[in-house]
């Protein structure tokens, strides 16, 4: 139960809520199975375990696991076109006329409407934290659109809920592109052998570097050359790697052998143990990277809000 990626909001108002007033208000929005007419259903859904137990929030001191579940049922596209193509040629053979695309638009929603009861259902499950203590909800994604879902049903769920997305000082990749020149960032940090250089002037020209060594005069030349570093791959106190972006955003996590080492130790019996193992483990963690390395570009948590939008739930 590790995340993968960080997404990092803070939380500008207090909260006042318990583990088991939250419980009750996600039950209140859970997982419902699509029905047949549906393409998809969102709800929340129990972080481990089956979803039909009415446990939806996992805590670990001031933190609180919780998961949105989203079913949606598989209907290739492909399906659906041949069955109109199909649909169409009888249609041709029997009344010999021609089809526009007005009734082909309403002969793929006939076709859609008669396959979809029929289709299969994919279950997945988007996890994120909300730290009480630093104010934060941390999501396990780095796609903008299950971002804006979860934050979303967050809306409806927690009403009066204020976040506003971890930012960084504007020029970021200035900071990342002199720590390259110089290989060398501040501690516990360390660069690790990827990252991404990009052409600031023409927004084009990007090159991608994988386990390169990127203390090389290569590397250094591209960047004197006008190239800045929009994405660069750090590890933290020989415990976590992770490549972070300009706009904040963390992704491929990993943890490294001392946190390895760490979990093997625990003494679990089952996978609920080792999944709350793993989480208090992963949140603890966490609590101490995410203000150091918020930190070493000069930003602190309060500043981090500044200049941002604030995101209201209603």
């Amino acid at each position: 139960m590790w995340f993968k990626n960080i997404q990092l909001f803070h939380i500008e108002n207090d909260l006042k809520f318990t583990a088991t007033e939250l419980n009750e208000l996600l039950m209140q929005a859970k997982l419902d199975a699509c029905s047949q007419l549906e393409k998809f259903s969102v709800g929340w859904s129990n972080p481990f375990g089956a979803d039909e137990e009415e446990y939806y929030v996992h805590t670990f001191k001031d933190c609180f696991l919780i998961a949105l579940g989203r079913n949606e049922r598989l209907l290739p596209q492909s399906v659906v076109s041949d069955m109109v193509a199909e649909k169409i040629k009888t249609i041709k053979q029997q009344e010999n006329r021609d089809v526009f695309s007005r009734e082909r638009a309403l002969i793929r929603d006939e076709v859609t409407f008669e396959l979809l009861p029929k289709a299969f259902t994919k279950k997945s499950k988007l996890y994120a934290y909300i730290d009480k203590k630093n104010k934060w909800l941390v999501i396990d994604t780095t796609s903008a659109t299950r971002t804006e879902e979860i934050l979303s049903c967050l809306r409806d769920t927690l009403t009066g809920l204020k976040l506003n997305p971890a930012t960084l000082p504007e020029r970021p990749h200035t900071l990342m592109s002199n720590w390259l020149l110089q290989h060398r960032c501040p501690t516990p940090f360390t660069i690790e052998d990827c990252c991404e250089l990009l052409d600031m002037k023409n927004g084009v020209g990007s090159i991608k570097c994988t386990q390169q060594d990127l203390s090389s005069a290569e590397i250094a030349n591209h960047i004197r050359a006008g190239k800045q570093v929009v994405s660069l791959a750090l590890s933290w106190a020989d415990k976590l790697s992770f490549i972070i972006s300009d706009n904040f955003g963390i992704k491929r996590i990993k943890a490294l052998d001392i946190i390895e080492e760490k979990l093997r130790d625990e003494l679990v019996e089952n996978d609920y143990e080792k999944q709350a193992a793993d989480f208090a483990m992963m949140s603890s963690e966490f609590s101490s990277m995410i203000p150091q390395l918020l930190a070493v570009f000069g930003v602190t948590q309060e500043a981090a809000v500044s200049n941002v939008e604030t995101v209201e739930t209603t």
